[in-house]
């Protein structure tokens, strides 16, 4: 018979977030193979004893939550990583933007000052 525990639904459940993400590398049409991991996946909770097929349904729902909850902080420190990277990119081009116009105002005014002839 199966071990229905956490720890092996949380290996169950990183499993086949590894598959996922594998095939999302690949092209794959995620939303069908989650649709065909669901149906292997009842078939199995089915074929326990009843109580162990809920315990393995609750389980799997709070992995799958955890590991949802795990993603989106990943992706949240993602998104502000490359908005604090863009921030800093705009504060360079400003910074050189405005260091040029400046020199370039010096310029003008010096050209300016030198191409006056004197009364």
């Amino acid at each position: 018979m199966p071990i229905v525990d956490r720890e092996h639904v949380r290996q169950f459940v990183a499993a086949d977030n590894a598959f996922y993400d594998q095939a999302r590398k690949a092209g794959l049409n995620i939303h069908q193979l989650s649709l065909d991991r669901t149906d292997t996946m009842q078939e199995f909770a089915t074929s326990l004893p009843e109580s162990l097929g809920e315990k393995f349904y609750d389980l799997y729902i709070e992995e799958m939550n955890a590991a949802a909850l795990a993603l989106n902080a990943d992706t949240a420190q993602l998104v502000t990583q490359t908005h604090q990277q863009n921030v800093d990119r705009i504060i360079s081009t400003e910074t050189w933007g405005a260091i040029g116009a400046f020199v370039l105002g010096v310029i003008g005014f010096l050209w300016l000052m030198l191409s006056r002839s004197p009364d």
